[in-house]
């Protein structure tokens, strides 16, 4: 849908062939993730009228986040290949020497976000939180003893206090950097 300033409604510029879990704007494009099954959309012309595949069937994400020159990329499960990001010209896990492929805490956990936070990526998950360091991820919160497999969805950076805010079970909490 795009917002038609003329009329004061929402049009349909596009339909997609599965429903779409996450929108980022990145390198003058709009991309769309669809679940870790279908691959991700781009719109061709930015603004969101006609749109393509991305990479073949080894793009397919469900979390989508535009930060710092980068289009990251994360399925809603962890393991070998959960995140990858793209520079606008290659993807990291096509041009990554062997061992580069960034594998994110294992297969069992639920990954539930990416945000962007004081030039470092963070993953939400189901039971913690990591961060990306060059293509490794590490755990930095660990709430699995406050388990719901909603925690951590649509996490965000408040700009007005730097501090990341994380939903975990029915309470909102704030990450600084190294305490939540």
């Amino acid at each position: 849908l795009r917002f038609n300033t003329s009329t004061s409604v929402f049009d349909q510029v596009a339909s997609l062939s599965q429903v779409v879990t996450s929108l980022a704007s990145f390198n003058g494009k709009i991309y769309a993730a669809q679940g870790d099954v279908t691959q991700i959309q781009e719109s061709a012309t930015g603004d969101g009228g006609s749109w393509s595949g991305v990479g073949g069937s080894t793009h397919a994400f469900t979390y989508l986040r535009s930060y710092n020159g980068y289009l990251y990329c994360l399925k809603a499960t962890g393991g070998e290949g959960a995140l990858d990001y793209f520079n606008g010209t290659a993807w990291n896990s096509e041009t990554a020497g062997a061992g580069q492929i960034i594998t994110v805490a294992t297969s069992d956990v639920a990954l539930t976000g990416i945000v962007g936070f004081q030039n470092d990526i963070i993953i939400t998950a189901a039971t913690g939180m990591y961060s990306l360091s060059s293509s490794f991820v590490y755990q930095v919160i660990d709430y699995s003893n406050e388990q719901y497999q909603d925690n951590g969805k649509n996490s965000l950076t408040w700009m007005a206090d730097g501090r990341i805010y994380v939903p975990i079970g029915q309470s909102l909490h704030a990450y600084d950097g190294s305490r939540l």
